[in-house]
């Protein structure tokens, strides 16, 4: 039997994910990349709410419609969930009466550019007065059914149409092309 000569290796420099952070860079690409049958990116809905049946019920009704829901509970697992995946979101729908959700609000409009806000709020509550500076706000129902679904989806397809209507009007009274 011959012996063949050793091979001399060199070390590999490369970089070690953990698979944590494998994990997050996928999802980043890959929620990053969508886009839909039109060829436009699909948005991304970060749902921040304490009622996880909600939180549930909505992000499932929203990705059926074709948009990527990312829920969280709180507004601190809404900027960890964000810092962690790093990834940009085009609209918050946020529980208005929980704790910090003004503040997490002004927070993400300043980082995400042309962010849209829609505020959740009770029965009772004046929509202007809920969460003054949100783009809509829509009722929790206590009976989430089909009508339920139609109307959210027409808030915030209204939500994303005025935001279109208003960066065309920009770009027009600028000169810029569409």
């Amino acid at each position: 039997m011959k012996r063949r000569p050793a091979i001399e290796s060199q070390p590999v420099r490369a970089t070690v994910l953990s698979a944590d952070a494998l994990e997050d860079a996928l999802l980043e690409d890959s929620i990053n990349g969508m886009m839909d049958s039109s060829g436009e990116r699909v948005k991304t809905i970060l749902i921040v709410d304490n009622d996880l049946g909600f939180l549930y019920w909505l992000g499932c009704m929203l990705c059926a419609a074709g948009y990527v829901a990312l829920p969280a509970k709180n507004s601190q697992n809404a900027r960890e969930l964000l810092s962690r995946l790093n990834i940009g979101i085009q609209l918050l729908v946020v529980n208005s009466s929980m704790p910090g959700a003004r503040a997490l609000a002004e927070t993400l409009r300043r980082s995400q550019g042309q962010l849209k806000v829609i505020a959740l709020i009770g029965g009772g509550e004046e929509p202007s007065r809920a969460f003054p500076g949100a783009d809509a706000s829509q009722h929790k129902r206590s009976c989430l059914g089909e009508l339920s679904e139609i109307e959210w989806l027409e808030t915030i397809e209204g939500v994303f149409a005025r935001a279109a209507a208003t960066t065309q009007g920009l770009r027009s009274s600028t000169g810029q092309p569409s």
